[in-house]
């Protein structure tokens, strides 16, 4: 029978013990997705034995991880107060999450989201992906997000989560209930560099680059215990028209290795905006053409000296 593509429904749960399934609720887990694309990340022994011939001999696949790709678009759940379905991926990248008052009138209405280092405090997901009769069960999975945001488009973010197979089964997707939010538009974006100077530019890129390494234990069926994030070089880029030293040096700024505070704004309706704020340090100076108009190509690399503050994700 043919199977379509476009029958995919994807739901995620925090788990309370890496590894442990946590049944997610299709009522209150559920994530519209772009795309959803799972690979089995495994080794293929090749059998080496000899023989009378020169053929080669049947090998096997040795089993491990598998790589979860989702593709969504940036929103909020539509109630400030209420956490946003996104905030528990980004978790799964090495988040903590945070409800704080943002604006001082004594109620917690912001979902903050800030990069850790602690391993033991890294948090891991059940994945439930429904392709059209079939699912799969993932768990213990961690990963890596990517964030681009181009002018008048739904900015994209890209996820790609690393775990273990737990079940693969015939399966009817359940009825799904999904946030009331629609995806925001990027524009109005209140860009700012230093919280002065307002760039004028049209698309910009984040990707936090974590390196998620499995930990391979032999006493395991799969030989692999579970999966964790040991390091992180997050980057991205920009693309401001060009300035006059008088009105912003960019070229100055990059020479002499300045740190500068970026931040931008995808959404303005509470409840559906989320703000990002990034320590970045330029990492290149390349002039650009963007429709006969003076560009800069400037890539960037986020840092900190103080450590885990060079991206905060709030959603407000």
């Amino acid at each position: 029978m043919a199977r379509s593509s476009k029958k995919t429904v994807v739901l995620v749960k925090i788990e309370n013990e890496p590894g442990v399934e946590a049944v997610p609720d299709p009522s209150a887990d559920a994530i519209p997705v772009l795309s959803a694309d799972p690979t089995p990340n495994f080794d293929f022994l090749q059998n080496a034995e000899l023989s009378a011939t020169l053929s080669q001999r049947p090998g096997i696949p040795a089993g491990g991880t598998w790589k979860i790709e989702l593709k969504t678009y940036v929103r909020g759940s539509g109630d400030k107060t209420v956490e946003p379905r996104l905030g528990r991926l980004l978790e799964a990248c090495s988040f903590k999450k945070e409800q704080v008052d943002s604006d001082g009138d004594g109620y917690n209405d912001t979902f903050l989201y800030t990069p850790i280092s602690d391993l033991s405090a890294q948090k891991t997901l059940t994945i439930y992906l429904y392709k059209d009769g079939e699912l799969y069960k993932f768990v213990g999975c961690m990963g890596d997000m990517s964030l681009d945001a181009n002018v008048r488009q739904f900015p994209e973010l890209s996820f790609t989560f690393t775990g273990k197979l737990l079940e693969r089964a015939e399966a009817p997707a359940p009825v799904a209930t999904y946030e009331p939010t629609k995806p925001a538009v990027f524009y109005n974006a209140l860009c700012k560099i230093d919280n002065t100077y307002a760039p004028r530019f049209s698309k910009v890129s984040i990707g936090l680059n974590n390196n998620v390494a499995p930990v391979d234990d032999a006493n395991e069926p799969d030989g692999i215990w579970r999966v964790f994030i040991n390091d992180r070089k997050p980057s991205g880029s920009f693309d401001p028209m060009a300035t006059l030293p008088s009105e912003y040096d960019f070229l100055t700024k990059f020479k002499a290795g300045e740190v500068a505070d970026l931040s931008f704004t995808v959404g303005q309706e509470s409840g559906n905006k989320v703000e990002f704020n990034c320590r970045i340090q330029y990492s290149d100076y390349k002039l650009g053409d963007r429709e006969s108009f003076l560009t800069y190509e400037l890539p960037f690399n986020l840092v900190s000296e103080a450590g885990d503050d060079e991206l905060t994700i709030a959603f407000k």
